[in-house]
């Protein structure tokens, strides 16, 4: 839909202006007339972004869920009486380790926190061709940036809570390997969704240049 509205205002920009907004013999303009025959793309377009939005959202909630048990957990580790914490204790308020998991557990609720505020944003947003021309388009590939950091951060996070929890170096070793293969996995299954959303976004003017062939023609 935003590639139909860039094509609608370069052609716009390059028409006299007295006739940008002439009547046709419906007496329709050709904002009008460019509405109409785009209404079923920015419902498909509407029906596709909150469809993807609602699966975020609840991605993110997921995360932010996690990470704040999480870190009541660590911050309640301390006054536990079990055998576990008495023996782990000392070591993880003094350890750096304690700390850089503290960070990573923000890390990952900021930017969860982030995709749950743009991915609302889209939801409500009205859908106007102003919109799906720019803000929303943003908003959504900002939203998939930031659930992939939570989600990395948050693996991280399990990560350095398996060497705080556990001596032995083969368990170390393989549970940061299987938790580190969704942060691996996320990337390459949306990259062709970033690419076309980044492309769109950022490059798509570039094709109305001078030099550039359009249709078998030099612009």
């Amino acid at each position: 839909m935003r590639e139909q509205i860039l094509w609608f205002q370069e052609v716009r920009n390059i028409v006299i202006p007295s006739l940008r907004n002439k009547m046709n013999l419906r007496g329709q303009t050709p904002q009008d007339l460019f509405t109409e025959k785009h209404t079923e793309l920015m419902k498909d377009s509407e029906k596709w972004m909150k469809k993807n939005a609602d699966i975020c959202l609840l991605v993110a909630t997921i995360i932010v869920t996690v990470i704040f048990q999480a870190n009541s957990d660590i911050s309640s580790s301390g006054d536990e009486k079990t055998n576990f914490h008495k023996a782990n204790s000392s070591n993880i308020e003094s350890s750096i380790l304690k700390n850089i998991l503290l960070i990573s557990n923000t890390i990952a609720m900021s930017s969860s926190s982030i995709a749950i505020m743009l991915n609302l944003f889209i939801i409500i947003s009205r859908f106007s061709e102003d919109d799906l021309f720019r803000a929303l388009p943003i908003a959504f590939m900002a939203a998939i940036i930031s659930l992939y950091i939570s989600m990395t951060f948050m693996m991280t996070s399990f990560c350095l809570t398996s060497f705080i929890g556990s001596k032995s170096l083969a368990i170390r070793i393989f549970t940061c390997v299987l938790e580190l293969l969704p942060v691996i996995l996320f990337p390459y299954l949306v990259y062709p969704i970033l690419i076309d959303l980044f492309n769109m976004i950022f490059f798509s003017k570039s094709k109305f240049k001078p030099g550039k062939r359009v249709l078998g023609r030099s612009l």
